[in-house]
């Protein structure tokens, strides 16, 4: 007699330390359900490839169905203590009765147990047989138990500002500088002393890890923007706004807009900007998110190209003077793109035209290089992300340094 095994809900896959799962289990015999009437235990034993592991008992007031065949294994806290993620197989040992024969259960293994009974006056041992019927009769059922987050140890590294990187490089070149001193060459014949090693940072950067690097840094130019201080604002005084002042012009709000601090103004043609020098023949991008504080009306993005950093406007002498976009009452991302056509200095901002006397709201400026307005993100100088730390890290490990 053929005996199967089955998830009955294709469900063998649990999460490692989830002690909410279960595996539901059917067991039949030549392909129709096995009666469970007479079973007294039934045990799930499991193993992996390096053999047996555990078993699990199943409690058989869970047994509602008995003619069905169905089981009910909980992965519960038990299960979880016993396993690791791994694949495992598993089978089923269903112990029976006497009340069924040896002739009507064709292959189950007789467990020769016996009971004793007992009368007043006198006491006897007589022999119960018992059976037991294991699923499936050929190749184990398998189940998985995955890995979570939390199966391997892995590193954290915070976000830090550049001020603090440059600072915990210096105190490394520091370290490496006073190892490096100590380092004698080669002993000789006669125990000469070997040259004292030396480390300048004109070493460091010509290194060709670093070198790799900065090739890294240059190529990834595009996205980055240019502007500073535009998360929050902190720092007005790095700002230009028509004037010395520019909270003279725009106030800070208590909004935010996706994490970014809002800034607003009801002064015509005075935008928030800081110089940047470009190049002829420089492509730029100018991105924010704008909106009126009621109704709908116009803002202009300058372009205006000034000779010099602190000085008066010259002639327009970028393909546009300024991108004029339509501003409504919600948060929206407007754009404008040029190409410089000599060399100077740009300041692109946003500015509230006199034809709407409106409340103009802005967040998350930026200013990148290239045609295409990227999501906006800080100036590089104000932050330092992980992947930007492991780059680095991987080239002082590359000069024979470590960093924490």
């Amino acid at each position: 007699m053929s005996k199967e095994l089955y998830f009955t809900d294709g469900n063998n896959e649990v999460k490692y330390l989830d002690t909410t799962a279960s595996f539901n289990l059917a067991i039949t015999q030549d392909g129709s359900a096995f009666d469970l009437t007479n079973a007294t235990a039934i045990d799930v034993k499991v193993a992996n490839d390096t053999g047996y592991v555990f078993d699990k008992s199943i409690d058989m007031a869970t047994i509602k169905q008995p003619l069905a065949g169905l089981i009910t294994m909980p992965v519960d806290a038990e299960v979880m203590n016993a396993l690791v993620p791994d694949d495992y197989t598993i089978e089923v040992w269903v112990t029976l009765s006497s009340l069924v024969t040896p002739g009507s259960q064709e292959g189950l293994t007789d467990t020769g147990s016996t009971t004793t009974t007992a009368t007043p006056t006198t006491t006897a041992t007589t022999p119960t047989t018992t059976y037991n019927a294991i699923f499936p009769s050929d190749d184990p059922q398998g189940f998985t138990i995955t890995e979570n987050v939390m199966s391997d140890s892995g590193d954290v590294i915070p976000v830090m500002s550049l001020d603090t990187f440059q600072q915990e490089f210096e105190q490394l070149k520091t370290d490496l500088t006073n190892k490096v001193a100590t380092l004698q060459g080669p002993k000789g014949d006669k125990g000469d002393k070997g040259d004292t090693g030396t480390v300048d940072n004109t070493g460091l950067i010509s290194a060709p890890a670093f070198q790799s690097l900065q090739t890294q840094v240059d190529n990834s130019a595009v996205g980055t923007n240019l502007y500073t201080d535009t998360k929050n604002f902190d720092n007005l005084a790095s700002w230009n706004a028509g004037g010395p002042n520019p909270s003279n012009f725009w106030t800070k709000t208590t909004d935010t807009y996706n994490g970014l601090a809002v800034m607003q103004t009801t002064q015509d043609w005075n935008g928030l900007s800081q110089y940047i020098q470009v190049k002829k023949g420089d492509i730029l991008t100018y991105s924010v998110y704008a909106k009126y504080t009621s109704g709908t009306g116009t803002s202009s993005i300058p372009w205006a190209l000034n000779n010099q950093i602190e000085g008066s406007y010259s002639t327009a002498t970028t393909n546009q003077y300024s991108n004029i976009v339509t501003i409504t009452d919600s948060w929206q991302r407007v754009s404008g793109t040029i190409v410089a056509t000599s060399d100077g200095y740009l300041r692109p901002r946003i500015e509230r035209t006199n034809s709407n006397t409106n409340t103009l709201q802005i967040a998350g400026i930026k200013l990148e290089e290239g045609s295409v307005a990227t999501d906006w993100c800080p100036n590089p100088a104000e932050i330092l992300t992980k992947s930007d730390y492991a780059k680095i890290k991987a080239a002082i490990v590359a000069l024979g340094g470590a960093l924490s």
